[in-house]
């Protein structure tokens, strides 16, 4: 009887494999949603069209951007969360997302169970950029003017509890600075505001101030980082300020409802790192002010749980305005 269960079992997994191998060679066979938690026009949805006309060229199936905003990106990833594992509902994941998520009263789902990692997209520091009538242009002159002023120092940044509001109250931590946190509804209106001289500083990814950076209306200070940024190799990193222990970066990706058949997110990683290695592609990426990462599921889900890790760890230095 064990021999004839044995068998069975056997026989039923083979089948099982099979018929999920042949799944994944018909895949896609009708149109894929790819869920954007966020607003059109932004960081996040510029990549995910990118991605999704890319992907439908190569497919000869749609991939519609399915924009859900609100909470931050909370309500489009809970809603990706609940969607049937198939392959056909796909989120874009970003590192303000698990932020979210860590500081949310009732956690709407855990990222690191709840979605299965497909591929990292791309990646970008935050950057700390002044107003060039601050006159600072390094780290160690701003940390003297913000210690001599009297008045308090602000800094600009997309919303209350966001990535870069998290860089900055650590960067006061770590350097026993006194700065006053100043939210906007999204990248665009801060750095309206900086230039406008309403906010003297300001900490985003560089993807809003990488154009007056390098038309000299903006002055980076540093990148949040270990290391330099490469579309940005003339600003230096906080590292080499002796910061080394501070790094928030601005991160994408793809992930799938938990179950999706690993058959799938090995498919769709293969076929995202092949576009994102598209000349064109890149040079969209980089006028977006990321850098293309690629690499296997195995590869984003470490980067998910270090990254989780870290914002669980640090996340209590946010507090409501």
């Amino acid at each position: 009887m064990n021999k004839l269960w044995r068998s069975l079992l056997c026989t039923t997994g083979a089948l099982l494999l099979t018929s999920i191998s042949a799944f994944a060679e018909t895949y896609p066979s009708r149109p894929v949603s790819l869920i954007v938690p966020f607003p059109p026009g932004g960081g996040a949805d510029v990549l995910g069209r990118v991605i999704a006309q890319k992907l439908s060229e190569k497919w000869d199936q749609p991939v519609v951007v399915e924009n859900r905003p609100g909470a931050g990106g909370l309500l489009g990833a809970t809603v990706g969360a609940h969607a049937k594992p198939d392959g056909y509902t796909l989120v874009l994941m970003t590192a303000s997302i698990s932020l979210g998520v860590v500081q949310a009263p009732k956690r709407p789902f855990d990222p690191l169970t709840a979605f299965d990692a497909v591929a990292l997209l791309a990646k970008a520091p935050m950057l700390v950029v002044a107003n060039p009538k601050l006159k600072v242009k390094t780290l160690p002159e701003l940390v003297a003017l913000a210690k001599k002023t009297r008045e308090k120092l602000s800094y600009g940044g997309t919303g209350q509890g966001g990535a870069g509001n998290l860089a900055g109250e650590l960067l006061k931590k770590r350097l026993g600075l006194d700065m006053v946190f100043i939210p906007y509804s999204g990248a665009g209106p801060a750095v309206t505001a900086l230039l406008a001289d309403e906010v003297p500083l300001v900490i985003l990814d560089p993807g809003g101030t990488m154009t007056y950076i390098k038309e000299d209306q903006l002055q980076p200070i540093a990148t949040v980082s270990k290391e330099r940024f490469a579309l940005l190799p003339e600003v230096p990193s906080l590292a080499e300020y002796g910061v080394s222990d501070v790094e928030i970066n601005a991160s994408y990706g793809v992930v799938a409802p938990k179950g999706t058949p690993s058959a799938i997110t090995e498919k769709i990683a293969k076929e995202l790192a092949t576009v994102l290695s598209l000349p064109d592609v890149r040079e969209r990426l980089t006028m977006n002010g990321q850098v293309a990462v690629g690499g296997s599921p195995e590869d984003y889900a470490k980067f998910l749980a270090a990254e989780y890790k870290q914002f669980e760890s640090t996340a209590g230095l946010l507090t409501s305005p």
